[in-house]
Order: C-alpha cells, then structure tokens, then sequence
C-alpha cells in the first residue's frame, strides 16, 4: 500500500511539473509588445514635439511617410538604431539610454509595420533587415494601437 501511495505522489507531482511548464510558456507576454509600449511612451516624452503623435513630422521629419521607408528599406535595423542613439534628440543628441533607444526603434518599426525580431529589439538583433509592409493607415486614432504585435 506504502509502495502504491509513493508511486502515486511522484506522478502527481511529475504532472504538476509538466502542468507548471507548460502553464508558464502560454502565459509568458510576448516581450515585444512591452517593448513597443516602452518605445511609445519615451517617444510620446521626447520626439513627439518634432516627430508628431503619428509620426507625421511636425518640426521634424515624418518617420511613416513614402520618404522614411524608401531611405531605410533593405538596411538594417543597425542603422535606425545608431541614429536614435547618437543624433536624437536634436537637441539632446545621445541622452537616451541604449534601452530608450532600441524601445523607440521597436515603437517606430513596428508602427510602420516591420515585423520585429523575437524577443523584439535588442543588440543581439540590430543586424535584422528592415521590410516595410503595406503603407501604415494614415486615419489610425493611436499609433501604438498598429505598433502591437
């Protein structure tokens, strides 16, 4: 009877394990739907007043017109990158973090319609190529609502 009770507790926590794991894979939020919140939320502080809400430019560039992804289509992400990082804000060139910066490209990516790379922007991915997809919608009400994965 000892021997049956023991048997069955080590099944059931076996199954509780497997339970576990896989409960933890289905749960785990996709981190480049974080990443693309984070993005909006340093852009909407810091390059929304040259860039627009929408990025249709204001003071600065539009970064979703015909121009914008002409001049980085088939580039790599490595370039958005280095000039977030390095020249913005104009007028605070190189004050956001590494991490402010790959967020900012996630958000500007992903609004414009690139698929981001698993597990999203990061040093690790800065050698994906950039592919725009169809022309963002130019009437959408958020851009972080069409930056979601």
């Amino acid at each position: 009877m000892m021997r049956r009770l023991k048997w069955i507790a080590v099944g059931a926590l076996l199954g509780l394990g497997t339970l576990t794991l896989t409960g933890r894979a289905e749960d785990a939020p996709d981190p480049r739907a974080a990443q693309v919140r984070a993005g909006a939320q340093v852009f909407s502080l810091v390059c929304a007043m040259c860039h627009g809400d929408r990025l249709e430019g204001v003071g600065g560039p539009s970064l979703s017109d015909s121009a914008f992804r002409a001049f980085y289509e088939g580039t790599t992400v490595h370039g958005i990158y280095n000039r977030v990082r390095d020249e913005m804000p104009l007028d605070r060139p190189g004050s956001l973090t590494d991490q402010e910066a790959l967020d900012v490209v996630a958000y500007v990516l992903r609004a414009n319609g690139v698929p981001l790379p698993d597990g999203g922007v990061r040093a690790d991915t800065l050698d994906a190529p950039v592919h725009f997809a169809a022309a963002p919608q130019e009437d959408a009400a958020n851009p972080a609502e069409r930056a979601a994965p």
